[in-house]
């Protein structure tokens, strides 16, 4: 395999992306071995494509991103370094646009099925409804959520752009009020969201609940940022990506 190019494009990032970056390339490396494809010369959109798809099989949305972005880089490297013409992750890129979001039919249908759970629920309507990123949901705590002041609103205080108010509408308020009257008693955890028994929401946690979610849904692979992707473009229709052939739900 080709150690040398990967260690000298790792040995260009900086040290804190190195290690799981190596990672990732190792493990890339192995799937190339293992489908006996040069990952140089003989590696192609459909190829990185295809690896894609085996990682969604495994792998949580939010890591396959992270890796899907360390060989988009790597490729963009071994340009630069004329080792390839061209860089072959821009064609996931093309295909990651005309990936579908959640139709009305399938967001309605995945807010009935967290319907008897209020955490879950809880959970689905930040994501789909308030349009919160997963880590600025897990870092809610209770201070941050106001439901009784006559305009209901909620402080991310740690986004990825700095801190930002968010209003709630009446039916998440309700959703968000419901949640706390069911919410595990801890007075050393301050948290938002809390588990049963009492723990703070992690990400897997988040991510095995959603998945959990989508399959009483229908819906195969439902990520937490595929809800918030589906409030984005029901905020702005014209960030709506093209429909791909096939859809998501199970079955189809």
């Amino acid at each position: 395999m080709h150690d040398t190019p990967f260690l000298q494009f790792l040995s260009s990032q900086k040290p804190g992306y190195r290690g799981r970056r190596r990672y990732y390339l190792r493990v890339f490396a192995q799937w190339c071995e293992a489908a006996d494809k040069d990952p140089l010369t003989g590696m192609d959109g459909a190829d990185l494509i295809r690896y894609r798809g085996d990682l969604l099989n495994t792998r949580h949305d939010a890591h396959v991103r992270e890796v899907m972005r360390t060989l988009l880089e790597f490729y963009d490297w071994a340009v630069a370094a004329r080792l390839v013409l061209a860089n072959p992750a821009r064609q996931v890129e093309r295909d990651l646009l005309a990936t579908p979001t959640l139709d009305e039919e399938e967001q309605r249908a995945v807010l009935k099925a967290a319907a008897d759970d209020p955490l879950a629920l809880a959970i689905v309507v930040l994501l789909l409804r308030a349009g919160l990123r997963l880590g600025e949901m897990c870092e809610l705590n209770l201070p941050d959520v106001d439901l009784d002041s006559a305009s209901p609103r909620l402080v991310v205080r740690r986004g990825k752009t700095g801190s930002r108010v968010v209003p709630l509408g009446g039916t998440m308020r309700d959703t968000l009020q419901a949640y706390l009257t069911q919410r595990p008693r801890a007075d050393h955890h301050g948290f938002f969201l809390l588990g049963s028994p009492p723990h703070r929401l992690r990400a897997g946690d988040v991510h095995l609940l959603v998945s959990r979610i989508g399959a009483r849904a229908g819906l195969k692979r439902l990520t937490a940022h595929l809800l918030r992707l589906a409030c984005l473009i029901n905020s702005n229709p014209e960030r709506q990506r093209p429909p791909v052939k096939g859809g998501t739900r199970n079955g189809d």
